[in-house]
Order: structure tokens, then C-alpha cells, then sequence
């Protein structure tokens, strides 16, 4: 398994974690219920089972990394639930083309178009019923605080749930590979530092290779 895999399976085990625990918990309080009083019917007990929390996702920067949060997270919920079972999944994939452009802009300092693109696509999922948000990207991460305050509904911060993962398997060092701008700032240091974790990244030399590496083969 390479590192994109395994680091992707860390995050997305958490996910569907916290997807399936809306499940869980309602199976048990249904149960009670039905002990107790003999209220609910044996159809209306498996309905309510099945209630699962919506994952809402920002994809499409790239396809290619959004392709792979969509498989894995639904694999994985085939595994935890068993037989026919798979996410329930919200995505709103974000044309890259033009997303490309602000990227470059916010490269810059200018962030402001490529939030509002972000804004608008958190509010189409909440709209849809998603129950939380996750950005199928490590660059975009940095402004997952601000999206979740503008949008009103919690927004999953990878390094959050990746530092959760590394600190359970009794990790303390971890290599950070992504665009120049996910290795170079602060947003993934300081909130893996919070969990004891210390990230190193390669030199300035590899930081340039990857950043250019194209988007098909590294899922940023």
C-alpha cells in the first residue's frame, strides 16, 4: 500500500465512523423502545436501523483524489455494515478548470473568489441534507474553520482526523507530501503538533517536483 493510500484510509476510517454512528446509536434507542412499550412495529425498528448520517463532500480539486475519498469511504461502510450497505454520500465536484485560476490568485494572497467558490459549494450540500462536510483536498483544509463558521454545519479538518488516526496507532512522526502550499504553511504543523505529532517535509528541491507532479497521479 503506498502513503497516499494509507493516509487516505486513515482519515476515511474516521469518517465513516462518525457516518455509521447515526446508526448505531439509533438502533439501540429503537430497541428500547420497543421493549419497553411495544410501540414500534418490526418493519419500523429495521426502517430506523438504517438511518445513516449524510457525508457531505467538496470534491472535483482534484477528480482524481475526490474518486478516491468516494470509493474508500463506500468500501468501507460495506465493511462495517455488511451485505448491500455503502455510503450516503452528497458531493459537489467543482469544475477545475476555472478553480485552477483562483488557486493561482490565492496563491497569491488573494483568497476571495476561491472562498466564495468554496462558500457556495458547502451551502449547495448543506441545502442537500448533509449532516457534515469534509474537503476532499489537503490545500483547501486551511480554510475549513471558515467554511464551517459561514455554513453553519461542522466541516471534518483532515488534519483533525488524520491526527486522531496517527496518535491511536502510537505514531509520532509523520511526512507531509502535497502541493508546496499544504507542505510549506502552518495549518498542517500546528494542528498535528496539537496531537503530539511532529510533521517533516522533503527539501525545497522535492517540494517543487511534487507541486508540479500532475494532479491524474498525485490526488492533493
Amino acid at each position: 500500500m503506498n502513503t497516499r493510500s494509507t493516509y487516505n484510509k486513515l482519515l476515511l476510517m474516521l469518517l465513516v465512523m462518525i457516518a455509521i454512528s447515526g446508526c448505531v446509536a439509533s438502533q439501540s434507542a429503537n430497541l428500547r423502545k420497543a421493549d419497553t412499550r411495544n410501540e414500534m412495529l418490526p418493519n419500523e425498528v429495521a426502517s430506523k436501523e438504517q438511518q445513516i448520517k449524510t457525508i457531505g463532500i467538496i470534491g472535483g480539486v482534484s477528480w482524481a483524489s475526490s474518486a478516491e475519498y468516494y470509493r474508500l469511504m463506500n468500501e468501507m461502510v460495506r465493511e462495517k455494515l455488511g451485505g448491500l450497505h455503502s455510503a450516503q454520500i452528497l458531493m459537489f465536484s467543482i469544475e477545475f478548470g476555472e478553480f485552477s485560476k483562483q488557486e493561482r490568485m490565492a496563491d497569491r494572497g488573494d483568497w476571495a473568489l476561491l472562498i466564495k467558490t468554496m462558500f457556495d459549494a458547502a451551502q449547495r450540500l448543506k441545502r442537500g441534507g448533509a449532516d457534515f462536510i469534509v474537503i476532499a483536498s489537503n490545500t483547501l483544509n486551511s480554510q475549513a474553520d471558515l467554511i464551517e463558521a459561514k455554513v453553519g454545519i461542522p466541516v471534518i479538518h483532515i488534519a483533525d482526523a488524520t491526527g486522531e488516526r496517527i496518535r491511536g496507532k502510537g505514531l509520532r512522526t509523520v511526512a507531509l507530501l502535497g502541493t508546496k502550499y499544504t507542505m510549506e504553511q502552518p495549518f498542517y504543523r500546528e494542528r498535528l503538533g496539537k496531537y503530539g505529532i511532529k510533521v517533516v517535509t522533503p527539501d525545497e528541491r522535492e517540494r517543487d517536483y511534487i507541486n508540479t507532479t500532475p494532479t491524474d497521479y498525485l490526488a492533493y
